[in-house]
């Protein structure tokens, strides 16, 4: 495991092309618009309806196992739309990429019941 990203997962092998994705100088970058496209592509409602709320809404009703686990689930969520808008309109992200990464991977993994 590096930096909270498991070389086991296939998503990562894929999106770098490589098992050692510490040569490409922007791989959290990339990750977290895989992660937020992948919610988008999940979770994204009707076209009258905002994305941002969408994805929100059925992420934090879907992974959390409570309101603390909700509330959690939607700031992380929040702020990892907030840095896809930033990057994909080619703004620098207010916020620090990796904690958010590392929060999405974690609720995006298999739970214990």
């Amino acid at each position: 495991m590096y930096m909270g990203l498991n070389f086991e997962n296939s998503a990562v092998r894929d999106l770098t092309g490589s098992e050692d994705f510490r040569e490409r100088p922007y791989i959290e970058e990339s990750a977290l618009l895989q992660y937020v496209f992948a919610l988008e592509a999940l979770l994204a409602g009707d076209k009258g309806t905002s994305i941002r709320g969408a994805l929100v809404s059925g992420a934090k009703f879907l992974a959390g196992r409570g309101d603390d686990e909700r509330s959690h689930i939607h700031r992380i969520v929040t702020k990892a739309y907030d840095i896809r808008c930033d990057l994909v309109h080619g703004r620098e992200p207010e916020d620090r990429i990796f904690p958010i990464l590392w929060n999405l991977e974690a609720y995006g993994g298999d739970k214990d019941s």
